[in-house]
């Protein structure tokens, strides 16, 4: 169901067709809590990417004759609106959901934004977009490929990009006459490809804010999606991370700041910054080591890059349960009250933070990984006093920000 204007069909249909839209995404509803201990996220659902929209891409240029052996290296962008580099969601941000299902109850979902989002600094500035790069684009939608409707926010123009042989992807954007579904058409970079769509049925005080083209860049011979961001020589970043604070989540998933014994996570909440923007993102990297006052180490991890885990693979064997890396439960009350055709999501607060488990993040031969957070834990004994955090988070520019967090039994 890919249609979001009849708005006589029920809110959660239309939801849920507009998820999938937005982000490309497919719910998964709350299954297999048996890995959930002390995270509060029991009764979570989760966004996965969904094969539909980027299968339709894979399928053109997969079938296309075009030399699709990637080397992102030699991928370079340029920005697609006139306006400053500013990002409403990057590649990797952790981003939360509610809405009302069709028997009145809630839904709560949680997932990891596979595109940069980018809108215009203020509304006033044109939404005019532009190629990022040359190549051969095209117009995909995002429902049935054979659709030839090009009017509303389903559609994407695609490009290849023949140098590094990857495909920039536009979503949200009214294509350009030039360009039709089905057929390339040769644009040089900074051509004009269309203007950022709008949708009939979004709030307008949503929409003056919110409006944007979803950015992706598709690896079409391994069916894989790569962070744009980097790829962009004018996104500057020179704001180093925030740690907010740190505490624990216990057996029964409740949060605290003071020590207790048994079973725990320690849960890091944490933002990142950058200069145009004016709001939070996520981070990118992470190292930590926490002690007891007994002199032993609990756990240790060497630098562990967190875009593995938000690299998105679209085979579905290889999505990677959000549930085990983030306290989502302790974070829902950022969500928004603002609504966008039946959904209330934390995207919307320019303040929100992010709040890494770090006892679930493990290091091993191959690198680091997520464990189950029944498995993620470390256990405190009674004779224990208080245990110290030493954490430093890095985000993509390379700055970084470190604390030494001392969590000690309340008196």
């Amino acid at each position: 169901m890919k249609e979001t204007r009849n708005l006589n069909l029920p809110v959660v249909v239309v939801t849920l067709a507009f998820v999938s839209i937005v982000c490309g995404c497919k719910l998964v509803l709350p299954e297999n809590e048996s890995g959930l201990r002390t995270l509060p996220n029991k009764g979570l659902s989760r966004l996965e990417v969904s094969s539909d929209f980027y299968d339709n891409i894979y399928a053109f240029f997969g079938n296309s004759g075009l030399n699709v052996k990637p080397d992102a290296s030699k991928l370079s962008m340029s920005w697609p609106l006139s306006t400053e580099t500013v990002l409403l969601t990057r590649f990797g941000t952790p981003t939360i959901g509610l809405f009302s299902n069709e028997n009145g109850g809630e839904v709560k979902l949680a997932y990891f934004h596979e595109a940069i989002d980018i809108r215009r600094a203020t509304e006033a500035e044109s939404d005019v977009v532009y190629a990022p790069v040359s190549g051969s684009a095209t117009v995909i939608n995002d429902g049935d490929p054979s659709s030839t409707d090009v009017s509303d926010y389903t559609v994407a123009v695609a490009i290849y990009d023949p140098e590094s042989r990857l495909v920039v992807s536009l979503l949200h954007v009214r294509p350009a006459d030039l360009l039709k579904i089905g057929q390339l058409t040769n644009v040089k970079r900074g051509d004009i490809i269309g203007n950022l769509a709008s949708v009939d049925s979004m709030k307008p005080e949503f929409e003056k804010e919110f409006r944007h083209t979803h950015l992706s860049v598709v690896d079409v011979l391994n069916k894989k999606l790569i962070d744009p961001l980097n790829k962009f020589p004018q996104y500057k970043d020179t704001v180093h991370p925030t740690i907010k604070s740190i505490y624990i989540t216990d057996e029964d998933g409740r949060r605290s700041d003071s020590l207790k014994t048994g079973a725990l996570d320690i849960v890091a909440d944490i933002f990142d910054r950058d200069l145009t923007s004016q709001r939070n993102f996520e981070i990118t990297s992470l190292a930590f080591k926490i002690s007891d006052d007994l002199g032993n180490t609990l756990k240790e991890v060497q630098k562990c890059d967190l875009t593995a885990f938000t690299e998105y693979s679209l085979v579905p064997s290889q999505h990677f349960d959000i549930r085990s890396l983030l306290d989502i439960g302790s974070a829902l009350a950022q969500v928004s009250d603002k609504e966008w055709i039946g959904i209330k999501t934390d995207a919307a607060n320019s303040e929100r933070s992010f709040r890494y488990a770090l006892t679930n993040i493990k290091s091993g031969t191959s690198g680091c990984h997520v464990v189950p957070d029944a498995d993620g834990t470390i256990t405190v004994p009674e004779n224990v006093e208080f245990i110290e955090v030493f954490l430093t988070v890095y985000d993509g520019s390379g700055n970084s920000s470190k604390v030494t967090k001392r969590l000690e039994r309340s008196k």
